[in-house]
């Protein structure tokens, strides 16, 4: 875990809810209406301490977002058959198939919102074999908080938004294999 997330989630004004048992894993937990119009975002992240983080963190100024959480991508498409979201957040887990297949099932769908994939710092390998997957935003969770509220905007006006630091290791991934020998 980051830093940076570890200062979020330490912050005084930051509040974690208390999950009992294994509620967040048998079903989802709706955020409460809040009173601003700001975007409607799903958030998929099956760590309750991370999804709190990330929720309070693009819940609050500047963003405003009506944040709803839940576990995995099976509950994520049940919402998603039920409700209209302006933007889909989900954390890439190890393998990062299962997020990818949310992707692929949307897709299917018809109409489906942006969606951005979050990854632990130390692999940005997986956000970086996700860039195909169509998904239109991609950030490691050792992000800045400004520069990831920035690209949550950035993708809800359609724009295909990668984080700084997986910006510069795509690069190196480049430049590696610019500089290999030809086999």
């Amino acid at each position: 875990m980051s830093w940076r997330l570890l200062e979020l989630v330490a912050s005084s004004t930051f509040l974690v809810p208390a999950f009992a048992g294994n509620e967040r894993k048998t079903r989802s937990k709706a955020a409460a209406p809040a009173a601003s119009s700001g975007p409607r975002i799903l958030l998929v992240e099956s760590h309750s301490l991370i999804g709190s983080a990330v929720g309070g963190l693009i819940g609050g100024p500047p963003l405003g977002a009506q944040v709803e959480t839940v576990a995995d991508i099976t509950y994520a498409l049940e919402r998603l058959d039920t409700q209209e979201f302006d933007l889909v957040v989900c954390g890439l887990s190890n393998p990062p198939a299962k997020a990818t297949e949310l992707v692929t099932s949307l897709t299917g769908r018809g109409a489906t919102p942006p969606i951005v994939f979050l990854a632990d710092a130390g692999e940005e390998h997986f956000l970086l074999d996700s860039l195909t997957s169509g998904a239109t935003g991609f950030f490691t969770m050792d992000v800045a908080p400004r520069e990831l509220i920035a690209g949550l905007k950035s993708v809800m006006k359609g724009r295909y938004t990668v984080g700084t630091k997986l910006k510069r290791m795509a690069q190196a991934r480049i430049d590696a294999e610019e500089t290999a020998p030809d086999r």
